[in-house]
């Protein structure tokens, strides 16, 4: 919520959003952060009082409600859609497939690799640069008739071999493979911000057996801990929409 917003406002809003004809909208929690107006004024005690977690929580909830009567079904964590209006963008992201990323600050998601991009103009620039004369170096040595090298010799391999590092060489030393536990962890939380879940089934072919069984284990016991209103919203929204379809196994969801 906004600074001095209250559920009175916020249904408001939601309703005046609704009824625009919007196909898909989206609902965030307000966020402080350093640097920027909202900062600046937390800073000069200015800012009025943001709604505590509390209050929150019942605006989350009311959103999912009143869009839910507008024919908006919630999706994911914030994201409520029209029958085949789901950001398909987004969607990519939460089944943590792969994507290109470019412009500062930016982090692709290829081959298991998260690779960010520098976030300010100067490093973002030498980032490239150092990328196209990679590529450059390794078409002059193709041109001259340079076959690809897969080692590293003497006598100036490593530059023969420059057009066959660029991205590559960038993914290997700069980017983070997520692999084994941290990889599996990272899929699990994106595929729960969804309304789809995940099956635990879905974990075993690439996880294996062992890894799979814990982390069913594990989103039991934090399943088992949560309160029993969340349990009712739920219930609720899976008799208001959502997913089609019969299920034959459980399915983890948030």
């Amino acid at each position: 919520g906004l600074p001095g917003e209250d559920l009175a406002s916020w249904r408001r809003s939601l309703n005046a959003a609704a009824t625009t004809g919007a196909q898909h909208i989206s609902v965030y929690d307000l966020q402080v952060e350093p640097r920027t107006a909202y900062g600046r004024w937390a800073e000069a005690g200015t800012l009025k009082a943001l709604p505590d977690e509390a209050l929150a929580a019942e605006m989350y909830r009311e959103a999912s409600a009143v869009l839910r009567a507008h024919g908006l079904q919630r999706y994911e964590v914030s994201s409520f859609g029209r029958e085949g209006h789901r950001s398909q963008h987004n969607s990519a992201y939460w089944r943590n497939e792969p994507f290109f990323a470019f412009g500062l600050g930016a982090t692709s998601h290829l081959d298991g690799v998260r690779l960010a991009r520098p976030r300010r103009m100067d490093a973002y620039e030498a980032f490239v640069r150092r990328l196209e004369g990679a590529e450059g170096a390794g078409r002059q040595h193709r041109a001259a008739g340079g076959q690809r090298l897969t080692t590293r010799g003497s006598g100036g391999a490593a530059a023969s071999a420059a057009g066959d590092r660029g991205f590559a060489a960038a993914q290997a030393e700069l980017g983070v493979r997520e692999e084994g536990v941290e990889a599996m962890t990272t899929l699990i939380m994106l595929q729960l911000r969804t309304t789809r879940g995940l099956l635990p089934a879905e974990l075993t072919p690439r996880f294996g057996e062992t890894l799979a069984a814990a982390a069913e284990g594990a989103c039991r016991d934090a399943a088992a801990e949560l309160p029993a209103e969340w349990w009712v919203m739920e219930a609720e929204e899976a008799s208001g929409g959502g997913d089609s379809g019969a299920e034959a196994a459980p399915r983890w969801r948030r």
